[in-house]
């Protein structure tokens, strides 16, 4: 089952990119996508682009808040340049660091995982980040769209919720149930 998952946006960057000191989310920050402050969006240590067994998305506490693999790059999908504040429903696309590919939902299984370039769609990659779950669709308009925008999505002090454009699926980790014998 898929649960629900409020995420933190934590900033990460060295030498000038820490100096810049910006408190609001930009496109093509680089970042980590943290839960309850200990547990951050990932992808396993033997994750495998040819297997569909390995090539999963999860989140993990411990030393991997210290590992590239679990950062992160917002990409704004509908802008003209490649910078822009990260706002409310403004389509962008999660591309991770360390290969380079997107995150995104398989259109045959609707399974969320990491796709290369040739399979990253815009319908399969497109994100949007919500302040509260609601199932209200919200399109914003071109002109909304292809400005610079205001700074709404601040680093560490507003939660976020992430959805899939396409699906309307939560950006979330997969639980599986636990059956107990006798």
């Amino acid at each position: 089952s898929f649960h629900v998952t409020q995420w933190n946006v934590s900033p990460f960057g060295t030498g000038l990119s820490r100096l810049k000191n910006q408190p609001c989310v930009f496109g093509n920050d680089v970042l980590r996508f943290t839960h309850a402050g200990d547990e951050c969006l990932t992808i396993p240590s033997s994750w495998s682009l040819e297997s569909s067994e390995t090539n999963i998305i999860v989140y993990e506490g411990g030393s991997v808040m210290q590992q590239a693999r679990s950062l992160w790059r917002l990409e704004l999908a509908r802008t003209k340049w490649a910078g822009g504040y990260i706002n409310w429903y403004h389509p962008m696309r999660i591309r991770h660091i360390t290969t380079g590919l997107y995150l995104g939902v398989k259109e045959d299984s609707n399974d969320l995982c990491l796709l290369s370039k040739e399979e990253a769609t815009l319908s399969a990659t497109c994100f949007y980040l919500r302040e509260v779950k609601d199932d209200n669709k919200v399109i914003l308009e071109d002109k909304d769209l292809e400005v610079i925008g205001v700074p709404n999505v601040r680093y560490d002090d507003v939660t976020v919720i992430a959805q899939h454009m396409e699906t309307g699926f939560w950006l979330s980790y997969k639980a599986y149930q636990v059956k107990k014998k006798n």
